[in-house]
Order: C-alpha cells, then structure tokens, then sequence
C-alpha cells in the first residue's frame, strides 16, 4: 500500500506517468530470526528485579511474542526489526522502555589486590631510589630523538650507535629514530637547565634503550642507567665545597656497585672509545670478564655544543648485564672487629701510565687477609719525582679479627707490599 500511494502522489504532484506492474529490489526470501532471552542474565546486565510477567510485557509493545521456557525467553524477531540481532539488543529495548533514568547508579564489587615488583623491576626502581637519595635528580625524557644528536655527538659515520630504528611516520625529524642511548636526552635536558642559570647539576635516567634486530621486525629493548654531573657544589656553612667532576661521579659510580655487592671485581679500562667523550678521560667499566658499561668526561667540543658552562662527566650502564650479576649475589656478615687497627703509610714512584687499580691490586695480594683497607690519598708529579713518574701514597690498614697485632707482624706485611710492588710493577719506595 505504501508503494501504491507513494506512485499516486508522484503522478498528482509531480505530473510522474505510473507504469504498471510491481518490482521488488529487496531480499527474495529472509531466515526466521529466534532469540533466547536469559531473564536472570537480563537482570544481572541492568542491575534490576524484572518479573517475568514485566519483561513479557516491554517486548509485547514491541510487537514480539515471547514463549516462555522457564528462566528463558524464546524471542521470534519479526523480518522488519534486522537490528534485532543478540540477546543484548533485547535487554537494551528492555532498559529503553523500563526507562533509562530509573536505574540505579550502583558501583559494581570488584576486589582489588595489592601491586608487588618482580625481583628484576625491584632492582630498577632500587636504582632510581640509590641515585635520588645521594643527591641526583631524575629525568625522563623522550624515546625518540633525531639524527642530528650524532653530529653534535661527533660520531664518526660507522659508529654503532648510528644503527637505529627509524619511524615510518614520526613528528618531527627531531623525534624520527629510537634512541640506542640515553646520552641525547641527558644532555638535553642539561642544556636546558643550564639556559635557566643551573649551575650544580646532578642529573640521571632508568630507561629503555631500542637496538635493531637483523631480520626481526621489533627491535630489542635494553634498560639502562645515565647519569650527569657538571658545576660545583660551593661551600656551606657546614660542609666544605666540592666539584661536581669526574672523580665525583666516579665515586658515586663505586657507591652504587658496592650497594648492590658487586664492588668487587670492578676494573676501569681507559680507552678512547666514544668519540662525545674527552679521549684522555673515559674509560669501560668491568665487572669481572663482563662489560657493563662506560664513564668520562665530555669532550670540550661536544660540551660547547650543548651549551653548558662547566665541564661535564656521565656515565652509562647496562642495567640488564647488572641485574643478572647482583641477582646472584649473596651477601655475607661479619661481627664488629674487637682488636685495633694499625695504619701505615707507603709511598712509590711508578711510571706515569701505570694505573691506580694495578698498584692496588699488587699491594693487596702482598697484603693478605689482615690488610683491610688501601686508601690513595696523594699523588704528585714533579721534582724531585723523575719526568715520565709519579708517586703513588697510600694508607695501608691492617686488623685481624683474633688478636691484637704485633709490631713485627705489620713490618714483615709492609715489608712483603714494598718487595711485591719492587718485583711486580719495578716500583720503587719513596723515603
């Protein structure tokens, strides 16, 4: 009927010439739609009460016949409702006709649990905690970065970090790589505090870092640990001034392998690998026979580049190498030593290149079990020191946990440290 007076207006109104006949575009021949409806499923849904005598009353204004199996409604779905498709398109014409406005706004139970870190996220955030409580403040700063940060950086075109991801639709040129290091955002944000007049800077990161993969399509995500220092903390009314420098952070370098009980076994080899650092001033850092990362001075260039007024001094460590050597760690107790200590003091001309941790590690194997401490606490090069040397003083510790010990004990171990460094290192003593 409605396509019958459709025609007719078409003709009275529009002047349209009617043809004869019918032709139906529509579907030929349409399935029989049937929905189970659950009442106490609708019920749970709406948060209601609904009888079964109310439910089968809303889908009669609909004009559906409902035939009832026990909890269930069985819902034959007329051919001009298509949008009739599920059980929930029935509890919402439900809820519609119940009225939307008269049910009631109740927070649904839930049980919440108390949120506990892995071992290995309590060794990051343990990280995070040792830098903050010794003075450093934290930063986080973007995972992409551009690739101009290697040309500020000095990197020579075959450097391993210009091996990067690249995005298929970044922001912005300046964010269109993934970082391999947490150097770029470091030093950003040391610019930056530095263009507002910061002069003492402690800055550090815990984060991921992104290598690429030969035929993988991910790339592989390494946490890691940066930190900065640049400027000099002055002179307080109690506490004497001191430069935020290398050796600082080389210190807190040492604070931070000995909390977690990996100091020993640390060994700093100087080598002139990353171009961004000073090439006399940086070394690697080894734990044992493992690399876990590196620490130097800014290379001058690198620094006026950046715009900072003092010389700066960062290190990076692979956080995933650490954890798998501290989780293995097992820490050992020792009561308080009842008998005194005795110290001595030795000094020794060296030649120039040779290191600090080589003359350490021959005093301590002179030394033994008694000597508890080597402490350098001068070095000097100059006359009367021949050209080429320097002089080397320590204060040597020794205590022992079952006696006091006897003046001839401590001559015969200074005695045996004096020949070992004569013998092993062609030291020689300084009277």
């Amino acid at each position: 009927r409605a396509a019958y007076r459709a025609a007719r207006l078409m003709r009275e109104l529009a002047g349209g010439e009617v043809l004869a006949g019918l032709i139906d575009c529509g579907e030929k021949s349409r399935p029989a739609v049937t929905i189970d409806l659950n009442l106490k499923r609708l019920n749970s849904l709406l948060g209601l009460e609904l009888t079964r005598a109310e439910v089968k009353e809303y889908l009669g204004r609909l004009g559906l016949v409902p035939e009832e199996r026990g909890e269930t409604f069985s819902v034959s779905i007329p051919s001009y409702r298509a949008d009739l498709r599920l059980e929930e398109d029935l509890v919402e014409e439900v809820a519609r006709l119940y009225g939307y406005e008269r049910i009631p706004a109740i927070f649904p139970p839930f049980i919440t649990a108390e949120a506990k870190q892995e071992p290995r996220q309590q060794f990051f955030s343990g990280c995070r905690h040792f830098l903050a409580a010794v003075g450093f403040q934290e930063v986080i700063t973007y995972s992409f970065i551009g690739p101009r940060a290697w040309e500020r950086l000095r990197l020579p075109p075959g450097h391993p970090w210009r091996q990067v991801v690249s995005l298929r639709n970044p922001l912005g040129e300046e964010q269109s790589i993934m970082r391999p290091t947490l150097v770029p955002g470091l030093l950003q944000a040391a610019a930056e505090n530095a263009s507002w007049r910061s002069e003492a800077m402690r800055l550090f990161e815990v984060g991921k870092v992104f290598l690429p993969q030969a035929g993988q399509p991910l790339p592989r995500e390494e946490w890691r640990l940066a930190a900065l220092v640049t400027g000099e903390e002055r002179k307080g009314w109690d506490w004497p001034g001191y430069s935020l420098d290398f050796f600082y952070l080389k210190g807190v370098l040492d604070a931070f392998l000995e909390h977690w009980g990996l100091g020993n076994g640390v060994s700093l080899l100087a080598e002139a690998a990353l171009p961004a650092l000073h090439p006399g001033r940086q070394a690697r850092v080894r734990l044992g026979e493992r690399e876990v990362g590196w620490i130097g001075e800014l290379h001058p260039e690198v620094q006026e580049d950046y715009g900072l007024p003092e010389r700066a001094s960062l290190l990076e460590l692979d956080l995933e190498t650490l954890w798998s050597l501290a989780a293995g760690v097992t820490r050992t107790y020792q009561p308080w030593a009842r008998y005194p200590a005795v110290a001595r003091d030795i000094a020794v001309v060296v030649p120039r290149e040779l290191s600090h941790e080589t003359v350490v590690r021959s005093i301590m194997r002179a030394g033994g079990e008694l000597l508890r401490e080597v402490r350098l606490f001068d070095l000097y090069q100059g006359e009367p020191v021949p050209a080429g040397y320097k002089s080397l003083a320590y204060r040597l510790v020794f205590q022992s946990a079952d006696h006091t010990l006897r003046e001839t004990e401590i001559n015969a171990l200074y005695e045996a440290i004096a020949h070992g460094l004569e013998r092993e290192l062609g030291a020689r003593l300084r009277r």
